[in-house]
């Protein structure tokens, strides 16, 4: 199994908890391949992210090349995602 941890650094007084629940977790939710996923807010620090588990990389990798990842990173780049701060995705395999 893999992890991915992805952060997104959010513009000034943005609250992602709406948008996670409404439009981000159905959609992950159909993703082939993926185990689970959490999603989460850090209101302290203005980021948003998800923590994903996948069958293997070749899972991890078909997410990112589908239309619900595109569609996904596209509305977050469209009105939540502070561009002058780096997103950050870290990738692990799980060992128990």
């Amino acid at each position: 199994m893999v992890l991915r941890q992805v952060t997104y650094p959010l513009l000034p007084g943005k609250d992602l908890r709406g948008w996670l629940r409404k439009t981000a977790k159905p959609a992950l939710n159909k993703v082939k391949g993926c185990r689970a996923v959490y999603l989460w807010y850090d209101k302290a620090n203005n980021e948003g992210g998800a923590t994903f588990v996948f069958e293997n990389r070749t899972a991890l990798r078909a997410y990112k090349a589908s239309e619900t990842y595109k569609a996904l990173v596209a509305d977050l780049q469209g009105g939540w995602i502070d561009a002058s701060r780096a997103v950050t995705e870290k990738i692990y395999d799980v060992v128990a």
